[in-house]
């Protein structure tokens, strides 16, 4: 498998998708889930999030420890990954937070997301994190599990309601 950094202008297409797919699959579903993932997509690649999503995924490449991937097999991309690094100087904790993760469906269950998670806190730890953090879905089952196996606890719980 090919390891490469995410060029954010070559790559702004996949990159949006892959972000779109991991909103879908994590987000709230009071808001995702009332569409298809084919109609969620039209919505949000026609909505403001798109540009804040890229300003912010451009922003945090100016911190040379970002981690900004994809995976690639046989020259097709099937799995990506984005950290950004939080410094809590008054507490002498850096944050490396797991914005987005995925692994495209026919190429999970095979130890991909693990290997990714494995090389995050590896490469993380190298470049002076003191926590790693990340977040899924109530409803994303599957990420919770690998988040879990992983060791990685649940430190905070969100709610929310339709009004």
């Amino acid at each position: 498998m090919n390891i490469r950094n995410i060029d954010i202008t070559k790559d702004r297409d996949t990159l949006l998708q892959f972000h779109c797919r991991t909103n879908y699959e994590s987000g709230s579903p009071l808001v995702q889930r009332k569409t298809s993932f084919e109609e969620y997509t039209q919505i949000y690649l026609s909505s403001k999030g798109v540009e804040e999503y890229l300003t912010a995924f451009a922003k945090s490449l100016e911190d040379q420890r970002t981690i900004a991937e994809f995976r690639e097999e046989s020259g097709r991309v099937v799995a990506y990954i984005w950290v950004v690094f939080y410094d809590y100087s008054a507490y002498k904790e850096t944050i490396a937070q797991i914005e987005d993760i995925l692994v495209i469906p026919e190429y999970q269950r095979q130890g991909i997301a693990s290997e990714i998670i494995r090389y995050v806190e590896k490469t993380t730890k190298e470049r002076g994190a003191t926590i790693l953090s990340s977040g899924t879905g109530m409803e994303n089952v599957k990420s919770q599990k690998l988040h879990k196996k992983m060791g990685l606890n649940v430190h905070r719980v969100e709610f929310e309601k339709r009004l």
